[in-house]
């Protein structure tokens, strides 16, 4: 087949008619704007390369440059002299003593009196973090008059005595520096080596060796004297330090809160522990534009919380003020209470958490409104009150059978276990034995006995009673901030050693379970536990001296074989029960005259 030619082409291209406008699916596009295209620019030698900054501020003249430096401190010099080599060449020459003199001022750095040292050498000795041996970083243990700087390692191994020193000359030690640490001298090895190379290589000019000897001896002290000043200028300077740090964070945390007060929130806002701590507030750093844009959601958040945490504390506060006002309504239904509620009527606390109570004094969850005290409480009229009676006598029997119910429990089975034989019972209190069934009669009468005695919630009270008399013992007690009156009511127990030890002490006494707790209390402080198994262990504590018995009434000596026939609270795995003597009551002392005035 024959390839058309390049006038057959152009003639088939002519011959394209455009299809007729108007068509349904026609639709005009526009043309595609062209890119200009932009022409190239000529690069010669040295046309085209813009000027780095460090070029041109190492371009400006030298008088410049110089007065420039003047108004800097050793750390930005010692900088500078880490970026070029002009730069460089200026501050480590010998004409810079001037400007490091002026920046030495500056930070109250004293300068070197040696002259085998540069100021530079010594600002790099204050400033750097670097070992000097092994390159790592952050190396904090500085030897002021070594002139060293090292990590613990490197210092360690290279900080020695002159005794583990070899291979110098032996007027090396003279003419390197030392520091003194618990009343001995330690050098440095690098700078005895260095020390000793030199003496060698000029023993064999014997007319300048003694004077090349003293000016070494001469730069040894100078360097000591050096090291001294250093350290009490590192002594001031971390006291500098610390005060330049507390002025930054005061500074950075006034302006955060200069900023928080634009967005709305007050003063007495920013008094608060998780303000105050706050890493985004409490750091030693300016504060830019750009910290502030990253931090202020974290201190908006903080900020927030806190006034939902106080708008939840007015509220609590309110609410208990108004509950403090349910005490006279409190004393007058205590005072009308039905006889069936005397000796279980519940604590003030246990009546105000009722939830018929509740209802009455418990506001609604929402904070004080805006303008209001806090201190304002709606006082409550009696009359309003009077209509909920029978719902909070219903409230306290409900309160009052749930109570006997557990307690009736309780005594069940410490009564079931105390049946059992004491070396086969399993260790108690901790033991569990299902109550038996009893009826209402019958655990009644078996509550009413003495061997049925409770013992008080409260820690170090040894106090026994028959239920419902110690529910009034336990409200007797002041109610501390951990345990309301309910938890101390709930907390009272026996147990079948409880019960055993009662019976030993009715048994020593000569009466029966029958007995009221009042007449065991009536007899007073007569027991004595003798022989005592745990008198030999309270010798050893007192140091070998053996401790006198001590007189107890029933209910401490029913608590002191409980716990282990110890002092304190301390209850024993394995139950011994108490070796009880009874003893007569000390008489009372009868009162001396007292003698009469003269006349």
């Amino acid at each position: 087949m024959a390839r058309p030619t390049r006038g057959a082409k152009k003639a088939i291209e002519d011959e394209y008619v455009e299809p007729e406008a108007g068509g349904e699916d026609d639709e005009f596009e526009p043309p595609k704007a062209k890119k200009a295209k932009k022409a190239p620019v000529a690069k010669g030698k040295g046309k085209g390369r813009r000027k780095s900054k460090l070029e041109l501020f190492t371009a400006m003249p030298l008088d410049v440059l110089i007065n420039v430096c003047f108004e800097l401190d050793p750390v930005t010099l010692l900088a500078m002299t880490r970026t070029s080599r002009v730069l460089r060449n200026v501050l480590v020459g010998d004409n810079s003593s001037a400007i490091w003199a002026r920046a030495f001022r500056s930070v109250q750095l004293p300068l070197p009196t040696a002259t085998d040292i540069t100021p530079w050498a010594v600002a790099s000795l204050c400033y750097d973090r670097t070992c000097h041996l092994c390159q790592k970083p952050r190396a904090v243990t500085v030897s002021w008059e070594l002139r060293a700087r090292a990590c613990a390692d490197c210092m360690r191994g290279n900080s020695l005595q002159a005794k583990n020193l070899k291979q110098h000359h032996p007027k090396a030690l003279s003419c390197a520096p030392h520091s003194t640490w618990m009343m001995m001298e330690y050098f440095w090895q690098p700078t005895v080596d260095h020390v000793s190379g030199l003496i060698y290589s000029l023993q064999a000019q014997p007319e300048d060796f003694n004077a090349y000897v003293a000016a070494l001896q001469k730069n040894a002290k100078a360097a000591i004297h050096d090291g001294l000043a250093l350290k009490r200028w590192e002594a001031g300077e971390a006291g500098r330090r610390a005060q330049k740090q507390d002025s930054d964070r005061r500074s950075r945390k006034k302006n955060i809160e200069a900023k928080m007060r634009e967005l709305g929130y007050k003063n007495d806002e920013f008094h608060n522990y998780q303000w105050t701590s706050s890493k985004h507030v409490d750091q030693p750093k300016d504060l830019t534009d750009r910290i502030w844009n990253t931090i202020r959601p974290h201190c908006i958040e903080i900020l927030d919380e806190a006034r939902q945490k106080e708008a939840a504390r007015a509220l609590a506060q309110q609410a208990n003020k108004r509950r403090s006002l349910m005490r006279p309504f409190y004393d007058a239904l205590r005072a009308t209470c039905p006889s069936d509620l005397e000796r279980t009527w519940p604590a003030f606390d246990d009546f105000a958490d009722l939830p018929s109570v509740v209802a009455l004094w418990k506001p609604e969850p929402a904070g004080p409104a805006e303008g209001e005290a806090d201190d304002k409480v709606d006082p409550f009229d009696p009359q309003k009150l009077a209509p909920h009676t029978s719902s909070i006598f219903t409230g306290i029997r409900m309160l009052a059978k749930a109570l006997e119910n557990e307690v009736f429990a309780s005594l069940a089975k410490a009564h079931a276990e105390a049946k059992l034989d004491v070396a086969a019972a399993p260790a108690a209190p901790f033991s569990y034995i299902d109550a038996p069934i009893l009826s209402g009669n019958d655990i009644t009468t078996l509550a009413s006995k003495v061997t049925s005695a409770l013992k008080c919630s409260k820690f170090g009270c040894t106090t026994l009673a028959t239920f419902p008399g110690i529910v009034e013992h336990v409200h007797s007690h002041p109610v501390s901030r951990w345990d309301s009156a309910a938890e101390k009511v709930n907390k009272v127990s026996t147990s079948a050693n409880q019960i055993r030890a009662i019976r030993v002490v009715l048994e020593k006494v000569g009466l029966d379970e029958a007995t009221a707790t009042t007449d065991l209390d009536a007899l007073g402080k007569c027991f004595v536990c003798d022989p005592c198994p745990g008198k030999a262990a309270t010798a050893v504590e007192a140091g070998g001296v053996e401790v006198p018995s001590v007189k107890m009434d029933w209910s401490e000596i029913v608590a002191h074989s409980l716990n282990g026939h110890l002092p304190g609270y301390r209850p024993a795995p394995v139950y011994s029960p108490p070796m009880i003597v009874v003893v007569p009551l000390d008489e009372p002392t009868p009162e001396a005259p007292v003698a009469a005035p003269p006349a």
